[in-house]
């Protein structure tokens, strides 16, 4: 999907596929020899400008599409490039966050050998950025910004009490009507250890119509098993977090989080936290990306400052 950035027509499309077929030497080829012809996890998103590239980091579908408008609100002044999953190519997918942040590193050289990086990451893709920057900041480059976005670290949230919730589905109710009950319906019988496991599958097979065994969710559970194997270390540096309000980032009401989502204990210098409207899966999209774009922006600025 990361083709649709330089060839966003149809004919530009199939001339895509029409040299995939030429390489490989005969007129119908399955997908994965196109795709290993073609593939990269880097992605030019946006490549022109004179400011230094932003890298962003895939969240735990493996996908880069989601920061498209964020590069086209960023301005043709600002490069941006995308971090897409290994795995999306066929080929097996990493396993290890530690091994992720390598291998990306190794890539955006190719673009900007050496430091200050700019490294963004949206949900999971903020831990692997986080994990980046620890390994620049080891081999002695330096970390020009390090932006996670609606990235909360496991564990740093809380449900209020039963009796503190009450007031606010009482409001939902009046909002909403009958509505509201059939969709707290639905997100009871998903609430769980899981639950963002399989709002994602969810979001997978209906939205993108893709079968159960598709590689993106074998994607997802191989970056879910990374998180859940990944040790946290304290962070030499400084960090920017932009997220979203409690009560638009969970479907489930009643869910409270550490203002900076637990990275205080990690950060030794500081973090820089900016809310952003949208929830924490519509924040990268219109309306509300032209304000964490903006924000984002000045962040920019002012580092280059």
């Amino acid at each position: 999907m990361a083709s649709l950035f330089p060839s966003s027509t149809i004919e530009a499309l199939t001339q895509i596929l029409a040299q995939a077929e030429l390489e490989q030497g005969e007129r119908h080829t399955t997908m994965k020899p196109m795709m290993s012809t073609l593939w990269s996890s880097l992605v030019e998103i946006q490549p022109k400008g004179s400011e230094p590239p932003l890298f962003c980091i895939h969240p735990l579908g493996g996908e880069i599409l989601c920061y498209r408008d964020l590069a086209r609100h960023l301005g043709s002044n600002q490069p941006v490039y995308g971090l897409q999953s290994l795995g999306l190519d066929g080929k097996p997918p990493l396993t290890r966050v530690e091994d992720m942040a390598s291998y990306y590193i190794q890539e955006i050289q190719t673009v900007q050998p050496n430091g200050p990086y700019f490294l963004l990451g949206y949900s999971f893709g903020g831990i692997v950025a986080f994990e980046m920057a620890q390994q620049l900041h080891k081999q002695g480059e330096k970390i020009g910004i390090l932006v996670t976005i609606d990235t909360c670290l496991p564990g740093n949230w809380k449900r209020l009490p039963f009796i503190k919730r009450v007031p606010l589905h009482l409001d939902n109710i009046l909002r909403q009507g009958p509505a509201y009950f059939r969709q707290r319906a639905m997100v009871w019988s998903e609430w769980g250890k899981s639950r963002f496991q399989q709002k994602y599958k969810h979001c997978l097979s209906v939205v993108h119509h893709l079968p159960e065994n598709d590689q993106h969710l074998d994607i997802m559970d191989a970056n879910t098993q990374a998180l859940d194997e990944y040790t946290f270390q304290v962070y030499q540096g400084t960090m920017t977090l932009l997220r979203t309000e409690d009560r638009y980032r969970e479907e489930v009401v009643g869910i409270e989080y550490d203002p900076q989502f637990g990275w205080g204990d990690l950060i030794t210098r500081s973090i820089d936290v900016h809310y952003v409207p949208g929830s924490h899966s519509s924040l990268l999209h219109e309306p509300h990306i032209q304000v964490l774009a903006e924000k984002l922006q000045a962040c920019l600025k002012r580092t280059r400052a």
